[in-house]
C-alpha cells in the first residue's frame, strides 16, 4: 500500500498523456472542417476567360501538357475549340483547360492543368485530361486520369466516372473511353451540348457544366447557395469534404479506385499482364 500514490500518480499522468496524444491526432478532424466550413466559397456563376489556344501566355510545362495532349487526340478526330482560364481555389493558384471535341465520334475532351504563382516563377501542380460522352437521356461517362478523387460524391442515377492515374497517355485514355461508352446501356444516342445547345459557345458550356456541379453537390448536402450568389459549404458538407481526404478514407477510396481501374485495364485491354502493372 506505501506504492499506492506513485502507483496512481503514474496512471494519471500517462492516461493524461494518451488523452493529450489523441486529441492531437483528432485536431485535423476537427479544426480543418471548421477552416473548410468558414473559407469555402464557389461563385455559382464562375467567370471563365477564353484564350487563343494557339498563342496561349502559359507556363512551358502547362504548353507541353497541351501540346502532348493535342498531338495525342487530334489523329483520332479532335479539333481544339477553346481554352479557358478557371477561378482557382487560391489568389496564387491558376486553373486553365483546353476544350477538345471530336464531332464525328460525339465525345469530349478537356485538358486541365493546374499551376501556382510562385517568387521563383511558377510550379505545375497538376495535370491530367478528361474524356464526356453524353447521351439523350440525359446520362453521361466520364474518364479520367487525375490523380485526385473528387470529394463530392458520385450522382450514379446520372452517369459513370472512371478513373486512370496510372494512364499517362492521352490516346490510350480515350480508347479506354470508347470502350467504356460503347459499354453505356443508355440506348438514345450521343449528344453534344457545347453545339446542340450553346451553339458552339465555349464558356456558356463550360460555365453550365461547372454550375450544374455546383447544384449537384448541393442537392446532396453538401453544398448551399447563400442570397449574394456563392455556394458555401454546409456543416455537414465541410466535415465529409475534409474527412475524405484523412486517413482512413483518403487511402481506402484511393485503393477501391485502384482495384476498379486494375479490373478495367484487364477486362478492356487483355495484354496477359497483370494488371497492377499496366501504365
Amino acid at each position: 500500500m506505501a506504492f499506492l500514490p506513485w502507483d496512481w500518480t503514474w496512471t494519471f499522468w500517462a492516461t493524461a498523456l494518451g488523452v493529450i496524444v489523441a486529441l492531437c491526432a483528432l485536431v485535423p478532424y476537427i479544426l480543418l472542417p471548421l477552416f473548410i466550413r468558414s473559407t469555402f466559397r464557389q461563385p455559382a456563376q464562375p467567370q471563365l476567360v477564353a484564350f487563343d489556344p494557339n498563342h496561349p501566355q502559359l507556363p512551358a510545362e502547362v504548353v507541353g501538357h497541351f501540346v502532348r495532349v493535342r498531338q495525342a487526340l487530334e489523329p483520332s478526330g479532335f479539333e481544339t475549340v477553346a481554352g479557358l482560364f478557371l477561378p482557382g481555389p487560391l489568389p496564387n493558384v491558376r486553373a486553365v483547360i483546353l476544350l477538345l471535341v471530336n464531332r464525328a465520334a460525339g465525345d469530349a475532351a478537356i485538358a486541365t492543368a493546374i499551376y501556382a504563382d510562385e517568387l521563383e516563377g511558377t510550379r505545375l501542380q497538376a495535370a491530367y485530361v478528361e474524356f464526356v460522352t453524353r447521351f439523350r437521356d440525359r446520362t453521361f461517362v466520364q474518364t479520367n486520369n487525375s490523380p485526385e478523387i473528387s470529394s463530392f460524391a458520385d450522382k450514379r442515377d446520372k452517369g459513370t466516372t472512371v478513373q486512370f492515374p496510372m494512364v499517362a497517355d492521352a490516346g490510350r485514355l480515350y480508347r479506354l473511353h470508347r470502350a467504356l461508352a460503347d459499354r453505356h446501356a443508355g440506348g438514345s444516342g450521343r449528344t453534344l451540348p457545347l453545339y446542340e445547345q450553346f451553339n458552339g459557345d465555349a464558356v456558356a458550356y463550360m460555365t453550365s457544366a461547372i454550375t450544374d456541379e455546383l447544384e449537384d453537390a448541393s442537392s446532396m448536402g453538401y453544398l448551399y447557395r447563400t442570397g449574394d450568389g456563392t455556394y458555401r459549404a454546409t456543416w455537414g458538407g465541410a466535415f465529409r469534404m475534409t474527412w475524405k481526404e484523412l486517413w482512413p478514407q483518403k487511402p481506402l477510396r484511393r485503393r477501391r479506385r485502384q482495384r476498379k481501374a486494375e479490373q478495367l485495364l484487364a477486362e478492356i485491354e487483355g495484354h496477359g499482364r497483370q494488371p497492377s502493372r499496366l501504365s
